[in-house]
């Protein structure tokens, strides 16, 4: 029989049934000698064939717990089965295979004969003691109370077991909660109960306390769902919205779903039950989370407002990219962005005090994991200030914020794998990532994936230099925050949002190509910052259109509030259009170069030497490239003498300035008119130049001027004029 079939006719016909191997290809025997299968080949797979039992015996060996249980269940009711005459030699078979003495296996069996098809239980709780067969296994006692399926809501699903102990003659141990591949092992009874409790077994025979502990909590064991992430999922086929309190659903607050985020900060996702339509409460909720737009500058305050909404939307589209706040101590950065993430619950407010999901003291991999276990939801990296730390330090810092930014910009993760190369569980970005800071970051490609919202002293809290000691409007924020208030209009919304999921998304959707397109009429902005843009303006006209259903706004406050908002976060798109621009390598190059000029370390020498116009270079300088003086317009440059100085230049300054003369001369070429001539695909030109044909890039000066606001010229020199031997081109 095929595979399939084994097991069933094993069954049936008992437990000397002949298993014999499958033969690949085909689905049986039958099947095998219907293709001109080898006859004599089958007779030798019959010949080797092994009874059933005896397969079951063998795997024991390599079963788990869970395994090792049905299969010892299976081998006993096979035993009872067996002629008298092969009894003796299968027991001690099986004796040697399941560790048993001769006594205890003839109990089994006999328990086994008078239960039938039902597992027999026989373990025991004695005068404190864990027993099996009646013969105590240790000086204490243990059950599992709970167990648990534990879902982050990507990967497969694992079992937890929560376990209560006790002491024959002592106190109750400690509430633990294992992995369910760590029980049958044993070890987490020393590491969290410690020498107290004590087993009366050899390691080899830890199987019978495993299954004690399993067997005498059978009857009372809980079974359930612990998710340990935020945001939407299904739960029993209903849309719902995880939070630490529960969920939220259509229908309202259910508290009974458990979701369990750990016990740091992230235990603060926790979201009350929505208020009652049309009530005083409702309408307080709202009206203070629109209040939070008028604590600060529209241009800080919208952004991150919208943001907010924006968290519960990312299942429909994402923000591939970071917010990053930033400004200088006490400009109150964190303030505002902690204001606002109380939307999500009241704790992260406490006084002035401020309880971060994640900052930057943390390692990569705690970053990865918040990022991952806040779903659909707002995450805040709090403090990022690598200028207060060693020099070691701030280079990691500066290398987790490159790595953290292209992970959300790609909505991808670092791949990792066990010891025995088996891959690990995948922890992608699946929230709205926050960052405050009080320094941007640099590079075309990280700043790209990044949309800076600047924040200056005196744009939310009192700015010491003018004299201003405070400011109600912020103190009124903080109580309401804590009062939960914003979190109530934050379940609102969500429950609307469940309500309305599809009509929702088409709206949402439908804004976001809106405000994309008007993102794109009003200006040159790079690839991503439209999205940018259209996310965070659909997400507030959402959630304004929201309280305007639910009765809290009318329609003409709705619209002027939207209008508002809109053109503030336009505003922060267009400023980080101009800041990706200064992130390009070209315009890098050129301000780079321009300031080595002035600074007299590099010079250009004249590309042909007139003894009326000799050219002393500056002291220690080097020779980069050429100027003709017949023709300005045109600079010839030796693109590799260049790099070097320019990297070190830029190094200098604490930015890394990564290129190589290749990509360098393919980004030279994409700027229209930067490359005056070029010769074919070739992009360096051959020149005759200090004294020798040499191979350059040939600069539209006009085009650099017009483009960087940068003169490539050499600062005048007062040192006296002598030949013009001294500046042919240092070979490298």
């Amino acid at each position: 029989a095929g595979l399939k079939n084994q097991a069933k006719l094993a069954q049936e016909l008992g437990p000397l049934t002949m298993l014999v191997d499958p033969f690949e290809g085909y689905k049986d025997a039958n099947e095998y000698l219907q293709h001109n299968g080898d006859p004599q080949f089958v007779a030798a797979m019959l010949q080797a064939s092994t009874p059933v039992l005896d397969l079951r015996i063998q795997q024991t060996k390599t079963a788990t717990p869970h395994e090792l249980q049905r299969l010892t269940g299976e081998i006993l009711e096979m035993l009872t089965q067996l002629p008298k005459e092969l009894e003796p030699r299968y027991l001690q078979k099986t004796q040697r295979a399941l560790g048993m003495s001769r006594r205890e296996l003839r109990a089994l069996m006999s328990a086994e004969q008078e239960q039938g098809d039902i597992a027999p239980i026989l373990s025991d709780v004695k005068d404190g003691r864990l027993t099996f067969l009646g013969e105590p296994l240790g000086n204490f006692s243990a059950h599992i109370t709970h167990e648990m399926t534990v879902d982050d809501g990507m990967n497969l699903p694992e079992v937890q077991y929560t376990l209560r102990g006790k002491l024959a003659a002592g106190p109750p141990l400690p509430e633990v909660t294992i992995n369910a591949d760590e029980f049958a092992e044993m070890k987490w009874i020393a590491r969290y109960w410690g020498a107290r409790p004590i087993p009366f077994l050899p390691k080899g025979k830890y199987y019978l306390l495993s299954r004690a502990i399993q067997e005498i909590s059978l009857t009372d064991m809980q079974q359930e769902r612990v998710y340990t992430f935020t945001g939407w999922t299904d739960v029993e086929g209903v849309r719902s919205y995880l939070s630490a309190s529960g969920c939220i659903t259509a229908e309202g607050f259910n508290d009974s779903v458990r979701v369990n985020l750990g016990k740091n900060n992230r235990q603060h996702y926790s979201l009350p039950k929505p208020p009652d339509a049309n009530s005083k409460e409702l309408a307080n909720a709202v009206r203070a989370s629109l209040d939070f737009l008028k604590l600060g500058t529209l241009s800080v305050t919208a952004p991150i407002w919208a943001a907010m909404f924006a968290g519960p939307l990312t299942e429909i589209f994402p923000l591939y990219g970071v917010i990053w706040f930033y400004g200088a101590t006490q400009s109150g950065k964190s303030t505002i962005a902690h204001l606002a993430l109380t939307h999500f619950g009241a704790g992260f407010i406490r006084g002035r005090q401020y309880n971060a999901p994640q900052d930057w003291i943390s390692t990569i991999t705690a970053m990865e994991q918040v990022m991952f276990d806040v779903k659909d939801a707002p995450v805040i990296l709090d403090d990022f200030a690598p200028q207060f730390a060693d020099a070691g330090s701030a280079r990691r810092m500066h290398r987790m914020a490159h790595t953290i930014v292209r992970s959300v910009g790609n909505r991808s993760a670092r791949g990792r794998s066990t010891r025995d190369l088996k891959e690990c569980k995948t922890r992608i970005p699946r929230g709205l990532v926050i960052v405050t800071a009080e320094l941007p970051l640099s590079g075309e490609s990280t700043v790209g994936r990044m949309l800076y919202v600047p924040i200056n002293r005196g744009d939310v809290l009192p700015d010491p230099a003018s004299g201003e000691t405070s400011r109600p409007e912020v103190d009124k924020a903080q109580a309401q925050a804590e009062a939960g208030l914003y979190a109530q209009a934050m379940a609102t919304y969500i429950q609307w949002l469940a309500s309305n999921w599809e009509r929702a998304t088409q709206l949402f959707k439908e804004i976001m190509d809106q405000s994309s397109n008007l993102a794109r009429k009003r200006g040159k902005l790079q690839n991503r910052l439209p999205d940018y843009f259209a996310l965070l303006d659909a997400a507030q006209q959402v959630a304004l259109i929201a309280f305007q259903e639910m009765g809290v706004l009318s329609a003409q406050e709705a619209g002027a509030i939207m209008y508002d908002n809109s053109e503030a976060i336009l505003g922060v798109i267009e400023n980080q259009a101009e800041r990706i621009a200064a992130e390009s390598p070209v315009r890098k190059f050129f301000e780079a170069l321009d300031n080595l000029l002035e600074r007299r370390k590099v010079y250009l020498a004249p590309k042909t030497i007139d003894p009326n116009m000799p050219y002393e270079p500056p002291p220690q300088a080097e020779l980069v490239g050429y100027f003709d003086a017949k023709d300005e317009q045109v600079i010839y440059l030796n693109d590799g003498a260049c790099l070097a100085h320019i990297r070190a230049y830029w190094a200098a300054l604490g930015e890394n300035f990564d290129t190589t003369t290749d990509a360098l001369r393919r980004q030279f070429n994409q700027v229209s008119g930067l490359l005056h001539k070029r010769e074919g695909n070739n992009l360096t030109v051959s020149v005759w130049a200090g004294s020798k044909t040499r191979r350059v890039l040939a600069i539209s000066a006009e085009r650099v001027m017009s483009l960087y606001g940068v003169t490539l010229k050499n600062e005048n020199d007062p040192s006296p004029i002598i030949s013009g031997k001294n500046y042919k081109m240092e070979e490298k």
